[in-house]
């Protein structure tokens, strides 16, 4: 353990939030953490184990950084280390804060504290933990900034209330929909922004409104009422149980939309358990049974029934929603604000023009004869 990590326990015994007992039970879970090549942090193991609240935390954190700059004698190692610190803090916090509005696990958080650790052994610059996150596919990119966002309003704040329990909600759906493809990244891009910019114009931001990124996203065309009102189904179903990891690569174009695929970019099967059932479902097809795949994964217990209905529903409401994008080609003409767009458009107007022209005059000159 390093100083930053005594330190903090150090605090946290002094102030009264641990007991000298809770303190060794920390300190051995770290210990064994190390034992196996993983990396816990003292705070991490507190509040995961709920021996502290995040603001606890955040608060000693703090105090225990600026000791362990104060304590070393040596000014330029200090503010190596004093860097290191401020930002093993922030990382901490904003882990923190995505363990605590469910956006993510506990195990893909590891992995995305994994993935810096690899970086950091192969004397490579180690990235912020919200890259890392970004990068290992297990959070969004506009989710991630809405992260941020509200890291920042807590921090500004100093405590949470009901406009950010709001936003929270809104960015656990926003990454719901992500993950069962019932909303491009796009669109729910677009939806975050026009969403802040409202709330800077002094009205009511729609954050303080129930399920407000997913009606704020139905009516920018986003998505479809139905398929809203599923992402809280989804999400609701998703809170029950504990989150598979993150899916090992991006599907291909043809297995996007089966369901297989789907419950692994949900995180609600992992992608060996889909494979189990598929490997079960062709050795009992070659025996002349039929089973879905969704039965045997129940079988199994990799998910339940009302599970599994709802994201056969999702698989059909996002083939109607594909198809009712593809639908409206020549009506609503949504053409892409590229100059070239343009140029070529107004080109291929002017040659219709000409041809119609010529049509017309060859027709007046064939009858006047």
């Amino acid at each position: 353990m390093d100083d930053l990590g005594r330190a903090f326990l150090t605090l946290a015994v002094e102030r009264g939030l641990l007991t000298v007992e809770t303190r060794d039970q920390v300190e051995a879970a770290c210990a064994r953490a190390e034992g196996e090549s993983h990396v816990l942090t003292p705070w991490r193991a507190a509040f995961v184990r709920g021996l502290l609240a995040r603001a606890e935390v955040d608060k000693l954190l703090a105090e225990a950084s600026k000791k362990v700059e104060e304590e070393d004698g040596d000014s330029s190692m200090s503010d190596v280390m004093g860097s290191s610190a401020d930002s093993e803090a922030l990382d901490n916090r904003l882990g923190v804060l995505a363990l605590q509005t469910r956006v993510v696990t506990e195990d893909q958080l590891e992995q995305a504290v994994a993935a810096q650790r690899r970086e950091r052994k192969s004397g490579r610059p180690v990235p912020k933990l919200g890259d890392s996150l970004v990068g290992e596919g297990i959070i969004s990119k506009p989710v991630m900034e809405g992260l941020l966002i509200l890291q920042e309003r807590i921090r500004e704040s100093g405590r949470e209330d009901s406009k950010t329990e709001a936003i929270a909600a809104d960015l656990r759906f926003g990454q719901v929909a992500l993950d069962a493809h019932l909303v491009g990244e796009r669109e729910l891009e677009r939806a975050l922004v026009e969403q802040k910019r409202r709330a800077a114009k002094g009205g009511r931001p729609l954050a303080a409104e129930a399920g407000a990124l997913g009606s704020l996203l139905v009516e920018m065309g986003g998505m479809s009422r139905e398929a809203r009102d599923l992402v809280l189904e989804l999400q609701e179903l998703r809170a029950s149980r504990p989150a598979a990891p993150p899916p090992l690569k991006n599907a291909l174009p043809d297995e996007s939309d089966k369901i297989g695929r789907m419950l692994v970019e949900s995180r609600v099967c992992s992608e060996q358990q889909v494979q189990q059932a598929l490997s079960l479902q062709r050795e009992i097809r070659a025996k002349g049974i039929d089973r879905k795949l969704g039965d045997l994964l129940v079988l199994h217990g990799a998910a339940d029934r009302p599970t599994i209905a709802a994201f056969l529903k999702a698989q059909s409401v996002r083939r109607r929603q594909a198809a009712t994008r593809r639908r409206p080609l020549i009506r609503n003409l949504d053409l892409p604000d590229h100059p070239l767009t343009v140029l070529v458009a107004a080109a291929l107007a002017l040659v219709l023009v000409v041809f119609y022209m010529v049509a017309v005059d060859g027709f007046a000159a064939l009858h006047g004869r």
